[in-house]
Formats: structure tokens, C-alpha cells, sequence
């Protein structure tokens, strides 16, 4: 068994009866990272259901979106980590990663955004993709650019379906590299990307189709 799926299984052995109706379980994650970053007060509000509604229609809608994945109705969710991700002084936001019992089982990403006591939920790239939210949005161009070429001319829209690492990611500054799933007009397409970390020069990308 996949440590993937080896967590879900723990994780939604744990859910509460909420989550039942599509409400996320933000209890079981670790709150380390949020707590140095924000403090007491700031994590206690995140990993409460003050977010409820929010996370879960984004969930949903992530859901409902992507194709290849059986997420209708109610499905148990859990977050099983959250990472601060800092874009201004008078914002709180961080990353939530959630393992999801769609059929098949699935892993989905927000960014959640406080600023003036308004929170607002992005969606990020599914599966265990380390790329932030700053390199995905440079990296997803270059993906689609490459999964393009499977699919027929007048072909204009895929979706990035799932996202693993091909090897144990080591940390930001170490090149990585990772496989993308693409769905590009109902053809699949799996685009390995390489990250090549430059210090003050940002994050080089390469990508090739694999099949």
C-alpha cells in the first residue's frame, strides 16, 4: 500500500460525523508551521470550521472540474497540512493539501487568502506537486504547451488531472522533477516537468511529453 493511500486511510478512519456533509476535517493536520508563521490566535481560527463553507465549495467545485475522478455528492475530505505562504503584510495565507476519498482517491490543493477579515480560496494544482503557487503559475503554461501536442488541432481545453514526484523531493533549492497528468480534449498526456532552482535568478522549467 502507498504511503498516499495509506494516510487517507488513517486520516478518514478519523473524520468526524461533519465531514459526512462535506465539511473538510481541518482537525488532524499539523499546526506547527501556521502557529510559528501567524501565532496562537491565527492558527486556531484557521484550523477551525470558520472556513467550512469556503473549503468545502472549492473542494467541491475542484471536484467537479477535474475529469477522470468520481466526486459527486458527499465525500470525505481531511487536510492533512497546511504551509504558510506569505504575500503581503496585511494578508494571512497558506497552503491547504487534502486527501479526498473520490473514486479514484485524490489529493487536492487550496491557497487560502485573509485580507480585511474577507477570505477568499484558490485553487492550485492537484496532487503532490511542490511547486508554489508563484512557480505553478509560470510552470502550468509551459505544461499545457507541451500536453497540447496530443491533442487535436482544434483542441483548446485540458486539465491537469494529477501531479507526483518522480524522485524524494529534497527541498526548494535542490532540483526536482515531476510527472503531470493532462486530460486535453479526453486524450491523456503525462508531461515530465524539471524544476532547476537558480538562487536571485528564479526557478528554470523544462518540460517533455512521456507519452
Amino acid at each position: 500500500m502507498s504511503r498516499f493511500y495509506f494516510c487517507l486511510f488513517i486520516l478518514i478512519g478519523f473524520l468526524s460525523p461533519c465531514a459526512a456533509e462535506n465539511i473538510p476535517d481541518v482537525s488532524r493536520a499539523d499546526r506547527t508551521a501556521i502557529k510559528r508563521a501567524y501565532g496562537e490566535e491565527a492558527a486556531a481560527k484557521i484550523f477551525s470550521n470558520d472556513l467550512a463553507e469556503l473549503r468545502a465549495g472549492k473542494l467541491r467545485e475542484s471536484g467537479a472540474n477535474i475529469p477522470g475522478y468520481d466526486c459527486k455528492g458527499d465525500r470525505l475530505s481531511a487536510l492533512y497540512e497546511a504551509l504558510p505562504f506569505p504575500i503581503g503584510q496585511k494578508t494571512i495565507s497558506w497552503i491547504e493539501r487534502y486527501l479526498i476519498d473520490c473514486s479514484p482517491r485524490a489529493q487536492r490543493n487550496l491557497m487560502i487568502i485573509v485580507e480585511n477579515d474577507h477570505a477568499r480560496a484558490i485553487e492550485l494544482l492537484p496532487g503532490e506537486t511542490k511547486a508554489d503557487p508563484r512557480l505553478q503559475r509560470d510552470a502550468i503554461q509551459i505544461a499545457k504547451a507541451a500536453a497540447a501536442t496530443v491533442g487535436a488541432p482544434d483542441c483548446n481545453k485540458s486539465w491537469t488531472t494529477d501531479t507526483k514526484a518522480v524522485e524524494a523531493y529534497k527541498d526548494a533549492h535542490t532540483p526536482w522533477v515531476e510527472r503531470w497528468s493532462f486530460d486535453v480534449c479526453g486524450k491523456p498526456a503525462v508531461i515530465e516537468m524539471s524544476f532547476l532552482p537558480g538562487g536571485g535568478s528564479g526557478t528554470s522549467i523544462s518540460a517533455k511529453i512521456i507519452k
